[in-house]
């Protein structure tokens, strides 16, 4: 150890007790030594994303994970003179995904515009990730502290798990929309009941109790889908 900042300090001891030792002396995990071992083999970054690359360490009575970074030091004539190993809090995987979702459901969250719920893919494709990023990492602590086998299993029954708790809900989502839509159905039978035809710029009287639970701003363009025809006005009377 050649040189330490003030951050790893906290992990490792002080500055003094540690310059000068082995990396093997200082370090709690042999997967930092492997990663510096493996850098100074082949002289090429490492940046690992395998259960030994995962160090879950207390700082400050905090447990938190780091991930192991390493890339060689070379000289101006392109020599090797050493390794430097990070060791990055979380994911940035994690971190992007989060801000995904923020930036995708701000605008359907603060600003109202016709069936803006369309877009709520987006948020959810980085809630989908989420997911897997944490079914990954349950499959690294399991293989740390078990064996690979047994991060194989837990992954894997996690998904079913989740892919179950998803089926269920999605076979509710029918009826739901049946249950939404049953007000728009009765307003365009009444549409078509009143004018089956109606001409361009034509108003169709439709009686209140037809036209309840629909929002006012949706008449006409329901009216003018349920007479396949521009321009219908309805008058609720």
């Amino acid at each position: 150890m050649i040189r330490i900042n003030p951050a790893a300090e906290r992990l490792f001891g002080a500055r003094a007790e540690t310059l000068g030792k082995p990396v093997e002396a200082v370090v709690r995990d042999p997967g930092i030594a492997q990663s510096v071992g493996d850098v100074l083999a082949s002289q090429v970054p490492a940046v690992s994303e395998e259960a030994a690359a995962v160090l879950p360490w207390a700082v400050d009575g905090t447990r938190r994970a780091f991930r192991i970074r390493s890339t060689p030091m070379k000289d101006a004539d392109g020599r090797l003179v050493g390794v430097v190993t990070l060791l990055v809090a979380g994911s940035a995987r994690v971190r992007f995904f989060v801000v995904w979702m923020v930036v995708t459901i701000v605008p359907s969250t603060f600003f109202v515009w016709q069936n803006s719920s369309r877009y709520l893919y987006l948020p959810a494709a980085g809630f989908a990730m989420l997911l897997t990023e944490g079914i990954l990492a349950v499959r690294r602590l399991m293989a740390s502290r078990l064996s690979p086998r047994a991060g194989r299993i837990a992954a894997g029954l996690l998904t079913v798990a989740l892919a179950a708790r998803f089926a269920v809900s999605a076979s509710r989502l029918p009826k739901e929309f049946r249950e939404w839509t049953r007000p728009y159905r009765r307003f365009v039978t009444a549409v078509r009941r009143a004018n089956p035809a109606p001409l361009a710029g034509a108003v169709v009287f439709v009686d209140r109790e037809n036209a309840d639970g629909i929002p006012e701003l949706y008449l006409d363009p329901a009216a003018e889908v349920a007479s396949c025809g521009p321009d219908v006005h309805v008058v609720v009377r």
